[in-house]
């Protein structure tokens, strides 16, 4: 049987593959031990698996993200970033998740948990993303300075074909970007859903 039964499923995920979707085929636990025993599938995070010994690719990362954090979204940069752009954004993949969940911490991926991500997310792409605006805006928070957050709402004007105003009010003192909107005593931006950037990356 080998992988047959998710051929076409390989094929939209870019050759990544998460444990449950593997049951969910019928496949059996022990014929995935086979598999990992002959190399056929290489683990990738725990319960998700690449079908190549290589290196992977930061489309397969971004697969890879996505199905070890469950239901989410590429977030951020990660989220912003499109292959006709030109080279991928280098460092780790950023993923939201629902406020209301906790995802164990992983090197390579950063977890973002964000209020109302079902209403935020365009579910249809392939993997899901972050809507343009919000992961703009949510990247201008996060940005080291202030012409890396105008990079990041560029960015998605240029996608969008929208006219992108400075989401900020004033610069904080460690010169960090600060959202005009008002943020709730959870550390969400009311405006846009988005974690405020006060919040820790890890969770």
């Amino acid at each position: 049987m080998r992988l047959d039964a998710v051929r076409t499923l390989l094929a939209q995920q870019d050759r990544v593959v998460a444990r449950r979707q593997l049951r969910d085929a019928g496949i059996t636990q022990a014929h995935i031990d086979t598999l990992l025993r002959r190399r056929e599938l290489v683990v990738v995070h725990p319960g998700v698996y690449l079908t190549h010994t290589g290196t992977p690719t930061w489309s397969q990362r971004s697969w890879a993200a996505i199905l070890y954090a469950g239901r989410s979204a590429l977030h951020v940069e990660s989220a912003l970033h499109h292959p006709s752009q030109g080279p991928p954004p280098s460092g780790p993949i950023h993923v939201a998740v629902d406020r209301s969940r906790r995802v164990a911490p992983r090197h390579g991926i950063v977890v973002h948990r964000v209020r109302g991500l079902d209403d935020l997310v365009r579910w249809n792409l392939s993997p899901p993303r972050v809507r343009l605006e919000v992961a703009a805006v949510e990247a201008a928070h996060l940005a080291a300075d202030e012409l890396a957050a105008i990079s990041a709402l560029a960015s998605a004007a240029g996608c969008v074909g929208v006219r992108c105003s400075p989401p900020w009010s004033t610069t904080s003192r460690t010169g960090r970007t600060a959202c005009s909107s008002t943020a709730t005593p959870t550390g969400c931006c009311v405006r846009t859903g988005c974690p405020s950037p006060r919040r820790s990356r890890w969770w």
